[in-house]
């Protein structure tokens, strides 16, 4: 990307930051190291102070703790981090469309791996210490490279400063060419400080530590393991005709028989008791001394309370750190939904604030843009496990109150698996071929469902023929039942009203004619679902959703509406059949008001009617 190096204006003073989002002040500190700051860099003594340097020590000493900052720092990575835009008071609006200036935000870090890790990164250094320092070395013709580092990592030399990372050679950093951010939790006393949750947990860890290496003493003690057996001084072991005093002798015939089993494992010889022979006058006199403190059966609860202690000082949810066995799923997503307003967000705040002030505000004005318009912004939505989240977004996606998109991102599917134009009108016609087979006749339904007329038996990949005219006899046979007026079945005679107007109607309008018939009908059928309640619901089984209209009363036109929202999202799709010229906002009006005269009649649909109606509109052609 090579930000760093073309933009060579002098940076503004460092200065204390405090943002204000969703009603809270938080205040973030963030500081650029820049040549124009000299004299304050120049005094500034990097490294970890004394408390931080033993927190590192006990973060990789004490698992408790180290679950709990990596759990931090797991969290914010999995929060989504982007560019939004601002508006002239100062509030976040959306995500930027803009593609270079959301290409700024894509690549910070080196790429959305990187970019999580080094989040992660992040959150770990607060959560512990509550201060890191973030590299960015001007990569020129070769990707930026970035670093989160610890202040011990950095000295400071003649003309600039050097990152020192173990085991590996220093690195020089140039102020002005390189970038090197200061980034830290304000203690609340001395704003320059840095503070942390384990600042405030640190006795607790020692503590804990202290527990846990007694523990180990207890382990490694023979006192406290074999206890203390005291033997008469007048009783004699011999061992193997050497001289040794009893309370050797017998040391020596226990240490044996503690090795028996070792030597023969899986015999009976770990199973068989020791045997001494003592005179008659010691039996009883044989006293076994454990050394056990009272300590030592507190060791446990002690370091159980610890560990309580310790996750009521971090920055977490306790339960995380001490289970949720006693939980259910409500009250566990409460806990998760509070977890991340009052912990998680407050964090990638200043990891937002941080990046807009210090790098953000340098790539836009090496862009020529305005650098007040727009911020480094989070979305939590990754981390939010909310019961029936999918349900409700699609109760609102039915309410026209979110789009498709949000749908897909509350079932944890992808933007990029949204079905295709021609995916969803196959699916929507096949629903509508469900209801009415006899709509797999036309070929341009057909075409919609993508069924070729290669696979198609003989007899329906071609028209049948018309029957032969009857023969003339002379006398009319008037037991013939009269094929209704407004028939538009397959085979009806052409002296009715519908085949008259098809006679003159061109493939184009009966082909724009048979969609129109599938979107009217697949819309009173929405409309009709939409009428149902609770209260009538099951009283008209036997009533097709279509014709429910004609059964339940629609209000006004505010109610049919209501009632025909969404009911035109396929139209464009199914008007690509049907040619190009069609006129989709003329179709789509007429359609629309033709289904609000029906439901505020109450009159059943009519394709003869809505025929009329599109040559009304100089959608078809053709006369009745």
């Amino acid at each position: 990307m090579g930000l760093f190096g073309r933009h060579r204006d002098p940076e503004p003073a460092p200065e204390m930051q405090t943002i204000t989002a969703a009603g809270s002040a938080l205040t973030a500190a963030t500081m650029q190291i820049t040549q124009a700051d000299e004299r304050i860099w120049g005094m500034y003594p990097f490294g970890d102070e004394g408390w931080q340097t033993e927190l590192w020590r006990l973060y990789d000493l004490i698992g408790e703790f180290r679950f709990a900052s990596n759990w931090i720092g797991s969290a914010c990575s999995q929060v989504r981090l982007y560019i939004a835009e601002v508006d002239e008071n100062g509030r976040v609006q959306q995500e930027t469309e803009d593609p270079q200036i959301a290409a700024i935000g894509d690549t910070i870090f080196g790429g959305p791996t990187q970019k999580a890790e080094a989040i992660r990164s992040i959150g770990i250094d607060l959560t512990v210490t509550g201060e890191c320092y973030i590299l960015g070395f001007d990569g020129g013709t070769m990707p930026d490279e970035w670093y989160v580092v610890s202040g011990s990592q950095l000295r400071r030399l003649r003309g600039g400063y050097d990152w020192r990372p173990s085991n590996l050679p220093r690195r020089q950093i140039v102020p002005g060419r390189d970038i090197v951010i200061r980034l830290w939790t304000p203690h609340p006393r001395d704003n320059w400080c840095a503070d942390s949750p384990g600042r405030g947990a640190l006795t607790v860890l020692v503590e804990l530590e202290r527990l846990t290496r007694y523990v180990f003493a207890q382990i490694d003690s023979r006192l406290i393991n074999a206890g203390l057996l005291a033997l008469p001084n007048d009783m004699d072991f011999p061992d193997d005709g050497t001289s040794t005093s009893a309370a050797e002798s017998m040391t020596n015939r226990m240490v044996s028989a503690a090795m028996a089993p070792l030597q023969g494992e899986g015999t009976a010889a770990g199973t068989v008791p020791m045997m001494i022979e003592v005179p008659m006058e010691a039996l009883g006199k044989l006293q076994f001394l454990e050394m056990a403190s009272e300590l030592s059966k507190q060791a446990l609860e002690l370091r159980t309370e610890a560990i309580r202690r310790l996750a009521l000082a971090m920055d977490m949810p306790p339960e995380v750190l001490l289970g949720s066995s006693d939980t259910n799923h409500w009250q566990l997503w409460f806990i998760q939904e509070a977890g991340i307003k009052v912990h998680i967000e407050p964090i990638m705040k200043r990891i937002c604030e941080g990046l807009t002030r210090s790098y953000l505000r340098r790539a836009l004005l090496a862009l020529g843009e305005d650098p007040d318009r727009f911020t480094f912004w989070y979305d939590t939505a990754p981390l939010t496990v909310r019961p029936e989240r999918l349900q409700d977004t699609i109760n609102m996606y039915n309410l026209k109150l979110v789009s498709g998109d949000a749908v897909r991102i509350a079932g944890d599917a992808a933007i990029s698996d949204a079905p295709s134009p021609e995916e969803l009108a196959s699916r929507n016609m096949w629903e509508l071929v469900q209801r009415d087979p006899s709509l797999f006749m036309i070929p341009g339904v057909r075409d919609i469902l993508g069924i070729g007329a290669d696979i198609l038996p003989p007899e329906l990949a071609s028209p049948p023929p018309p029957p032969p005219p009857p023969i003339p006899t002379g006398v009319s046979d008037s037991t013939t039942t009269p094929v209704p007026e407004r028939s538009i079945a397959p085979g009806a005679p052409q002296n009715n009203r519908a085949a008259s107007a098809r006679n003159g109607t061109p493939p184009e309008s009966l082909a724009l004619l048979s969609s129109a018939h599938l979107l009217v009908h697949r819309a009173l059928e929405r409309a009709g679902g939409r009428l149902l309640t609770r209260e009538n619901r099951g009283r008209f089984q036997q009533v097709p959703k279509a014709d429910l209209h004609t059964r339940l009363k629609v209000n006004d036109e505010a109610h049919a509406d209501v009632l025909l929202a969404e009911a035109w999202d396929t139209l464009p799709e199914v008007a690509k059949f049907v040619g190009e010229d069609v006129d989709l906002g003329r179709l789509q009006d007429t359609l629309d008001t033709y289904c609000k005269q029906l439901l505020l009649a109450s009159h059943p649909h009519d394709p003869n009617n809505l025929m009329t109606s599109l040559q009304r509109a100089n959608l078809i052609s053709g006369g009745l």
